[in-house]
């Protein structure tokens, strides 16, 4: 008789006739193969265009790219002061305070068309009627691979799909061991792979790569402006003090007019914050005007035993 034929295929008592160490070591492989796959997939997804060097790089695009609406708004803002567009009326508002001789972006014709009865600095950054300004530089953002679009939103939620089959495997294993089978090992697994499959599914990349790379480039060519650096803002106009809030924060706005503001209520500049970058200097003269001269302003566990770690 052979032996080996008439061996059983699975020890009395084990969930579904495989070990509880079989199981696990099984499953423990498939999970980190899957979160690999995920993550190589997603990267696939959010990689971009090659076209993004050909991308709209101005300012309001740069800001709207590295922290969205109110980055935008900000770096808008900024400009309007730098050309004495705006002014602050206290307890936080803002009004229009003259009439462009310049050509100016339709974001900043929003925002002024907003501010002409005065209004909350943050009401301001929500209006709808900046919205379609907006709008128009996020199509052209997504258009030049900078950003991720609804149908690569959606691919990177749907590859999660078979980590969250994974998940009702392990627990569709739990519910069918036996009472007292060790189920420690398997429950671990699965409260990190749960953990991984819900941050994948929450955080899905806004930026691509390629708008990522956009960004260091730009931060890195554009060093001279952070604050730190005391860029001279009467040298580089509403332009430069604009792409400063873009890749740096307001810490630019606080650093070219620190009375306009403080008034206007500016979110403040975290301190050593990656979005912001503050520095110190002179203050600008009262009414917030910008800057004059050279100056710049403001301031796997193993299974032992035969007891098995999967039920």
């Amino acid at each position: 008789m052979n032996t080996a034929a008439a061996r059983p295929l699975a020890a009395p008592g084990d969930t579904w006739g495989v070990s509880g160490a079989d199981f696990f070591r099984e499953y423990l492989v498939s999970a980190i193969v899957a979160v690999a796959v995920v993550i190589v997939v997603r990267r696939m997804l959010t990689r971009g265009s090659r076209r993004a060097a050909e991308a709209r790089t101005d300012p309001e695009a740069i800001g709207y790219l590295v922290d969205g609406r109110v980055r935008a708004f900000y770096v808008a803002l900024t400009a309007l002061r730098a050309l004495h567009l705006v002014k602050p009326v206290g307890k936080g508002r803002i009004i229009k305070a003259g009439s462009s001789r310049v050509p100016l972006s339709d974001l900043q014709q929003a925002v002024l068309q907003v501010c002409v009865h005065g209004v909350r600095t943050m009401a301001a950054a929500a209006d709808p009627r900046l919205t379609p300004a907006m709008n128009r530089i996020r199509d052209l953002l997504r258009s030049a691979g900078l950003v991720t679009d609804a149908g690569a939103r959606l691919g990177c939620r749907i590859v999660v799909v078979p980590l969250m089959a994974l998940e009702a495997l392990g627990a569709a294993r739990i519910a069918s061991a036996p009472e007292g089978h060790p189920i420690a090992h398997l429950v671990m697994v699965m409260i990190a792979l749960g953990a991984v499959t819900l941050i994948l599914l929450i955080r899905v990349p806004r930026t691509t790569a390629a708008g990522r790379s956009l960004m260091r480039r730009q931060r890195r060519g554009h060093a001279h402006l952070r604050t730190s650096s005391h860029p001279a803002w009467s040298t580089y106009g509403a332009s430069g003090a604009g792409l400063s809030v873009a890749l740096f924060g307001v810490g630019a706005l606080y650093s070219m007019d620190p009375e306009f503001a403080a008034a206007a209520r500016v979110a403040a500049p975290a301190s050593g914050g990656s979005g912001s970058d503050t520095g110190g200097g002179s203050s600008c003269s009262s009414g917030g005007s910008s800057c004059s001269g050279g100056s710049s302003c403001g301031g796997g566990s193993s299974c032992g035993g035969g007891g098995g770690c999967g039920g």
